[in-house]
């Protein structure tokens, strides 16, 4: 497993600091990121981190809000970034919520994203959830 201070690998019951120092919906959108990869990899951001000088050259998805690396042993460096961030928080629980409600189809899901908080800022480069 590679380790730093930001690696976090659930199965193995490794949590870095500053994961145990989130708090509510914070912790959970971490939890549903690190959890939910697939779904989030195909939700945009409008936060305004897909901007080249952010982090590792501009996030290109909801996902990338959370996680900077996934490794191949199933642990993941953690990005930082939507501690502070309520759209990205904010988009990951509404992802949440509409599953919750029963909301299965990813399109519906995220056309009800990019119709919410698309007026916030420009969104990231995200592809498309395939038709079903």
């Amino acid at each position: 497993m590679v380790v730093s201070e930001l690696t976090m690998h659930p199965a193995m019951g490794v949590y870095p600091a500053a994961y145990r120092a989130m708090v509510g919906e914070i912790r959970a959108a971490y939890d549903y990121a690190v959890a939910h990869r697939d779904v989030l990899q195909l939700m945009p951001c409008y936060c305004g981190c897909a901007s080249p000088g952010h982090g590792r050259n501009g996030h290109k998805n909801n996902y990338d809000c959370y996680v900077a690396e996934t490794n191949a042993d199933g642990s993941v460096s953690l990005d930082l970034h939507a501690t502070t961030c309520y759209t990205c928080v904010g988009i990951t629980s509404d992802v949440v919520g509409m599953m919750r409600s029963g909301a299965t189809d990813l399109t519906f899901i995220r056309r009800a994203i990019d119709t919410k908080w698309s007026k916030y800022g420009p969104s990231t480069p995200t592809k498309y959830p395939p038709a079903n």
